[in-house]
């Protein structure tokens, strides 16, 4: 997942100046360092809340979001939904993968080109 993000995006910078920030428990959320996102260690979904609060009033485009922690703060996320940037990713949590981070990049990407072009994984 780390070398992914990192080939698509270089480094914690990109040409526009946005960063990268991982929210989550540390064990999940530590590795995101070794390519420079920051990283925002969080126990509860009002911490959460709390740093995509802070997130959003900077520079940030890419925040990456343990997929257990997403439904909990699903309402928070939801308010922010319409926002250009950032763009907020779930990725696996310790637990594993619930799925959950196909299922919205499959819904997102239906959304944008009008068709399940996913509908096979």
């Amino acid at each position: 997942m780390v070398s992914a993000i990192h080939s698509i995006i270089g480094n914690k910078e990109s040409d526009m100046g946005t960063k990268i920030a991982s929210i989550g428990e540390l064990d999940v959320i530590l590795p995101f360092k070794a390519i420079g996102a920051d990283i925002y260690p969080v126990t509860t979904p009002d911490e959460a809340r709390e740093v995509l609060r802070k997130l959003l009033k900077e520079d940030v485009g890419i925040i990456l979001i343990p997929d257990d922690l997403v439904p909990e703060i699903r309402d928070f996320l939801t308010e922010i939904r319409g926002e250009s940037l950032p763009c907020i990713l779930p990725i696996p949590g310790s637990k594993g993968s619930s799925g959950l981070a196909l299922r919205e990049m499959r819904e997102l990407i239906k959304k944008a080109v009008g068709v399940d072009i996913m509908k096979n994984a």
